[in-house]
């Protein structure tokens, strides 16, 4: 069977589905810090990206926003579900030998907190998280990161995202990204594939190269 050895997976919007949870934190944050409320759509570019680059970004500098913001997603924690067809994804892959692994801009006690409690760290070798490398996505050092945990060339691993930083980040890498489009909140163009269905990823890893 051809295809690639290494499966790694974003895990907001690709895994699970958090994107109502975190926006919806992030706006009610703003306005507690600002006093305006800002439009869902125009806070979608911090989707992907850690959280203290996306305060930066909005000039929310203060140290205690981030940890407001975390206070008030964990709030939500419970309204966070996998998206339909991933675990059923993720039991193929592991049976059909893959290697699998998590590249995430989410801090540690972010992950353990809203991620864990949906029982699938079990499936993945590797886990690359914010604290693990300087540089974020869609800086290829994470994706480098997992590779050099895992013994993998980049030839071997596809990554499967749903941002445009999660495209840039793999390319960067030279590793094949998949665009996941059940979650995506924006096309992305630039992908090696692009599936509609977590059930589509087990075809690529299989059988394409």
């Amino acid at each position: 069977m051809a295809g690639f050895k290494h499966v790694i997976f974003d895990v907001d919007g690709t895994l699970a589905d958090t994107d109502n949870i975190s926006q919806r934190a992030l706006q009610d944050l703003l306005f507690e810090w600002t006093g305006e409320e800002e439009d869902l759509k125009d806070l979608a570019f911090t989707r992907g990206i850690p959280g203290d680059e996306a305060l930066a970004q909005l000039g929310i500098l203060d140290e205690g926003a981030l940890e407001r913001w975390d206070e008030l997603a964990r709030e939500h924690a419970d309204e966070v579900k996998l998206f339909y067809g991933v675990r059923e994804m993720l039991e193929e892959l592991l049976k059909s030998g893959k290697k699998m692994g998590v590249v995430s801009s989410r801090r540690r006690d972010e992950y353990e907190a809203v991620i864990s409690p949906l029982g699938i760290d079990g499936y993945f070798e590797n886990m690359v998280l914010a604290e693990d490398t300087d540089r974020h996505k869609p800086e290829p050092d994470p994706l480098l990161e997992y590779l050099r945990r895992a013994g993998a060339k980049p030839e071997e691993a596809i990554y499967v995202g749903d941002t445009a930083h999660d495209s840039r980040a793999a390319r960067a890498a030279g590793v094949s990204f998949v665009f996941a489009g059940w979650g995506a909140a924006s096309y992305v163009e630039q992908a090696s594939y692009w599936v509609h269905a977590p059930s589509e990823v087990l075809l690529i890893a299989n059988y394409a190269l």
